[in-house]
């Protein structure tokens, strides 16, 4: 397992202007940025307090999608989470 780690790593290396450059970028659909948003603010925030803020507003504009919790329920705030997306 140890021998194998520095072929992953090259291999990685190698690949990763592919990733970025792969046609709909690394964040290619709402799902995928609800999920990577939600993985962020659920340990920062809370799950209940995340939730209790859906449905969200998802905008992909320039290549960034935008996230925005539903506006604001007593003593909680409004959330909004830029994602770049390199190749849209």
């Amino acid at each position: 397992m140890i021998a194998t780690a520095p072929l992953l790593s090259a291999s990685f290396a190698q690949n990763a202007p592919e990733l970025f450059e792969r046609k709909g970028g690394l964040v290619q659909d709402k799902e995928t940025a609800i999920r990577i948003a939600e993985a962020i603010l659920f340990p920062i925030y809370g799950d209940k307090n995340i939730r209790e803020q859906r449905p969200y507003q998802i905008i992909l504009k320039d290549g960034k999608w935008t996230i925005d919790g539903a506006p604001a329920t007593a003593g909680h705030g409004r959330w909004q989470l830029p994602h770049h997306n390199s190749s849209a």
